[in-house]
């Protein structure tokens, strides 16, 4: 039996691609990957945009909390702020209680020249109040043998505990706060590249004097007496007993323990109708008495006593009227108004 075999088709009939068309083809597929290429590198930039942008929001929150949240239908207080009665020094305020302030590595104070410890938070039973540090307040990462809270772009600065943002205050404690992220290049610059601008711009604080204080008493003129605006007290209408000189003492967190201050005293002849008195509180730090005062974002105590004209003090042994619980508790919320506190000697 024999076989016969087709012979295949010449291959040589069929055309090929050209060198021109090859590369055509190449210059056409590698324009596809770099757009492609770029559009990943933009999205990568976006997110990390964000990223420090959420940071931000979480530093926020750290310092002072968010009162437009309410606990039992009150304002929730809570963050550094409310703890500790002043800002943070630094970020690394926020992330650990004992640090070492220029070099942030350390963790022991053993070798540091500048070693912190914030007093730990807890209960003074003298006045009712909880005071000090009770953080962490930001969750830190682990980075290189030591804590850090950086922005999205990964910007660090391991001599400082501000780890890479830029950290400023008008005055300490008194003024607005700002902290931005240096961007993409970590360079402080104005740009026209959003990803490498500085954010939030300049002039954009994050936190605002009024977010975390509420002013007490405006000093006005330099002058003893002229202060204006305090906190009120409604004694009721009691037709006893007779005039009497009262003071009010406040309580409050600085910087993690307990700080006093008194008020001007009132004199209050009582005659039977309402007596809604206001406590003027004045700062004498200074011969002209020219310095507001303030009270800041968290928990406080007051108290009314017997004022001393002959020791011009304000005597915080005797409560008013005897036998009265010394110290209250009251919230201080920024932008909130403090009423009048109720003490009816009718009662």
């Amino acid at each position: 039996m024999r076989f016969h075999l087709k012979a295949f088709p010449h291959i040589g009939n069929e055309r090929g691609l050209t060198l021109l068309e090859l590369l055509m083809v190449v210059t056409i597929l590698s324009a596809v990957a770099w757009m492609s290429l770029g559009l990943v590198n933009n999205n990568t930039d976006q997110v990390r945009f964000e990223d420090t942008r959420n940071r931000l929001q979480a530093i926020r929150r750290a310092i002072i909390g968010d009162t437009s949240r309410t606990l039992n239908g009150r304002p929730e207080v809570r963050g550094y702020v409310a703890d500790m009665g002043r800002l943070p020094d630094n970020l690394n305020a926020l992330i650990s209680r004992e640090y070492c302030r220029n070099d942030p590595a350390k963790t022991t104070s053993t070798g540091c020249t500048d070693w912190v410890s914030q007093p730990a938070y807890s209960y003074n039973a003298d006045y009712g109040l909880w005071l000090g540090w009770n953080g962490p307040y930001l969750a830190a990462s682990e980075l290189v043998g030591y804590p850090r809270f950086q922005d999205g772009w990964g910007n660090s600065n391991d001599n400082s505990s501000n780890f890479g943002w830029s950290y400023a205050t008008d005055s300490p404690n008194a003024g607005d706060l700002t902290i931005q992220s240096l961007g993409r290049d970590g360079l402080a610059a104005v740009t026209s590249d959003a990803y490498e601008a500085d954010y939030p711009p300049t002039g954009q604080p994050i936190i605002r004097a009024n977010e975390y204080r509420v002013l007490l008493t405006d000093s006005g003129a330099a002058a003893q007496g002229d202060g204006t605006g305090g906190l009120r007290v409604d004694f009721g209408s009691p037709a006893g007993p007779g005039t009497v000189e009262l003071c009010m003492a406040l309580a409050f967190s600085s910087g993690g323990t307990i700080a006093t201050m008194t008020s001007s005293p009132v004199t209050i002849t009582w005659n039977g109708t309402e007596k809604v008195v206001e406590f003027v509180f004045e700062d004498a730090t200074g011969p002209a008495y020219d310095e507001d005062t303030y009270l800041y974002l968290g928990q406080a105590a007051y108290g009314i006593f017997e004022y001393v004209s002959g020791t011009g003090a304000c005597d915080t042994t005797k409560p008013f009227p005897t036998g009265a619980s010394p110290w209250k508790t009251f919230t201080v919320v920024p932008g909130a108004v403090i009423q009048p506190f109720e003490r009816n000697l009718n009662n």
